[in-house]
């Protein structure tokens, strides 16, 4: 018997029984996330390329503390009585069809409006209803289809948005280049209206 490979995920599944639609899972949590794909017209998340998915993880009751609201205000970047955004950290972030699937979490959930990928900082900002959905509710989606966020208190701050170190260094930098720039050309000036009242002295007998 040949090796087998996930078709979810790419790992081995040589020792698997687990079959479906004739294609071979690793495990269980492989299989129920192309279930989800497939039954929510998501099955082309396989042609962008070959197995990017990972296997999703057990995490029941590890956000429980996402029920507490202080700690989900330190989360959100926006939130009204009917919509809240929040940017999540996810590290398998890694290839196009990564992009396209969470992008797309709209087709996961109605009350999921919008999403968008910034894939060089590997984050997803969600915009979503709160009627019938809450943080929680998106990290487990998430997690259930093996996009399971890293969150870290130490990132936020209760309104405060995080900023960009790097840029306030490059906007010195520019700030003193620029101060540089119009400082030599009034020195330059000083200097050519010294010598040209100097001439008119010579000239004058001065």
């Amino acid at each position: 018997m040949g090796a087998k490979t996930c078709f979810h995920c790419g790992l081995d599944a040589t020792s698997s029984e687990i079959v479906y639609d004739n294609k071979s899972f690793c495990c269980n949590g492989c299989k129920t996330v192309y279930e989800i794909f497939s039954a929510n017209d998501l099955g082309c998340y396989y042609d962008l390329q070959q197995a990017p998915g990972a296997t999703p993880k057990e995490i029941e009751g590890k956000y429980n503390f996402l029920d507490n609201k202080k700690i989900v205000e330190r989360l959100l970047e926006f939130n009204d009585e009917n919509t809240q955004i929040v940017t999540l950290y996810i590290p398998h972030i890694h290839c196009s069809s990564c992009i396209w699937i969470l992008e797309n979490l709209n087709k996961l959930h109605p009350s999921i409006s919008s999403s968008i990928v910034n894939f060089g900082k590997k984050t997803v900002r969600v915009n979503y209803y709160t009627d019938n959905f809450s943080i929680k509710a998106l990290v487990k989606l998430l997690s259930s289809i093996g996009y399971e966020p890293f969150i870290s208190l130490d990132d936020y701050s209760v309104g405060k948005k995080n900023v960009d170190r790097s840029l306030i260094y490059k906007l010195g930098i520019a700030g003193f280049a620029f101060g540089n720039i119009m400082f030599y050309p009034s020195r330059s000036i000083f200097r050519l209206a010294n010598i040209g009242w100097n001439n008119l002295n010579i000239r004058l007998g001065g």
